[in-house]
């Protein structure tokens, strides 16, 4: 039987992922996500269903983009009122 790779984050550790964000998108959001076990060892002990078993969303930042400009297709920063 295959045991999951531990993906824990070490005290003081600072994990970073970058995805590319679609031409036109108007906002982006991130969900940290964190599971007490994998979903497939869940499956396996019959616990799938089982509250504790349950992804829980630890935080949830958004923000909204700036527009792209039409002639360059570079984003801009709002201006300031």
């Amino acid at each position: 039987m295959a045991e999951a790779q531990d993906t824990r984050l070490a005290a003081d550790e600072t994990r970073r992922f970058t995805y590319p964000i679609p031409s036109g998108a108007a906002r982006v959001e991130a969900r940290l996500v964190s599971r007490r076990l994998p979903a497939a060892v869940a499956a396996r002990l019959g616990l799938a269903d089982h509250e504790a078993a349950q992804p829980v969303v630890m935080t949830v930042v958004a923000r909204n983009l700036p527009e792209a400009s039409p002639d360059t297709h570079q984003v801009t920063e709002p201006s300031g009122s």
